[in-house]
């Protein structure tokens, strides 16, 4: 709830009119389609810079979860990547994944980006 005021409050501080693609709403995050509108906003959109802090600091989020969650005996990695990844890669998987897989986008987003991860690096000795 918080996010969504502090969302709704800088799209009314930059003057919004309704032609926006984004809404206060899709910063909340709730939906995979929430995560694919925020990360494949246009540069020409006022929101993007807001819009593409949000998606790679969410992209990063999930992944630094994932590795530190995965560096102890209890969980098995998902992901498995042969070298370093970047957040703009992450998120060229996940859009890509997000196109081929149209009746995920009301999945929570978390799911949705280690899913699109584990598609493109999987772990081979699970």
């Amino acid at each position: 709830m918080r996010m969504r005021t502090v969302a709704a409050a800088l799209v009314l501080g930059l003057g919004c009119t309704p032609a926006w693609a984004l809404t206060a709403e899709d910063f909340d995050l709730l939906t995979t389609r929430d995560l694919v509108r925020v990360c494949s906003v246009s540069a020409d959109d006022p929101m993007h810079d807001n819009a593409r802090s949000l998606c790679l600091g969410y992209v990063a989020g999930v992944m630094h979860y994932h590795d530190e969650l995965t560096k102890g005996p209890e969980f098995d990695p998902l992901v498995c990547p042969k070298g370093d990844v970047s957040r703009d890669e992450v998120v060229d998987v996940f859009l890509a994944w997000a196109k081929k897989s149209s009746g995920k986008m009301k999945v929570v987003p978390v799911h949705s980006v280690i899913q699109a991860s584990e598609a493109k690096w999987p772990c081979t000795t699970r």
